[in-house]
């Protein structure tokens, strides 16, 4: 159990509820454009709650969780997971919408991704040392366009995507390919799912995209 005063713990539970009722009122109201922005802000006030309680049971237990959990590397990690495990769910919502023809909420899917592309090139050239941040930011928008163009129907970006962003990417973050492809594959799964209309599985398979991208960013090398 967590020794997170109450009265703070109590502050961060509702700060979370009211940015949680916020983005769902925009869904709504159709203001897609405030929806993403407020949807980002209910997610990163997530990961304060977490980072409080994660905190203090790393103290109360230092032989389970060895090191300094207020040290810079580990925020940097832990940046770098969330913002690739949001990168993931905010794709799959802008494949979705282009699936299904909306147009105004793709348009700022699009703007939210871009907007976590800019959070992601910085905390790249944190954690790899000597990485280029032109060179971060022309993989991931080559990746996000693809994955774009495959919703839109153009079937050749999957090649684009398994075999050379795959590649390139395994070699800028030094990374095992095979853990790429393997996230690649599971969101290229929720693409299909979203075109067929498969209501059962896609909730399951978008999930399971986001904790491949876990399994990425884990293995992310400095």
């Amino acid at each position: 159990m967590s020794r997170l005063p109450l009265d703070q713990a109590g502050m961060l539970i509702r700060q979370q509820t009211e940015y949680d009722k916020t983005f769902i009122d925009d869904v709504f109201a159709g203001n897609y454009t405030s929806y993403y922005t407020d949807l980002h802000r209910a997610y990163a006030q997530t990961s304060r709650l977490g980072d409080a309680l994660s905190t203090e049971i790393a103290l109360r237990f230092p032989d389970k969780f060895p090191g300094d959990p207020f040290s810079h590397a580990v925020d940097l990690r832990v940046s770098l997971n969330n913002l690739l495990q949001e990168h993931s769910y905010l794709l799959t919502m802008a494949t979705d919408a282009t699936i299904a023809g909306r147009g105004v909420e793709a348009g700022a899917a699009t703007a939210a991704l871009h907007s976590n592309m800019d959070g992601l090139t910085t905390v790249f050239a944190a954690v790899r040392v000597g990485a280029t941040s032109t060179g971060f930011s022309d993989l991931w928008t080559a990746r996000t366009s693809a994955f774009l163009g495959y919703a839109k129907g153009d079937l050749a970006t999957r090649v684009a995507l398994t075999d050379t962003f795959a590649s390139r990417f395994a070699s800028f973050a030094h990374v095992e390919q095979a853990l790429i492809t393997a996230q690649i594959g599971a969101e290229l799964q929720v693409i299909d799912d979203q075109r067929l209309k498969s209501s059962k599985t896609v909730a399951n398979d978008d999930r399971a995209a986001a904790t491949a991208m876990r399994e990425v960013a884990d293995s992310v090398q400095g």
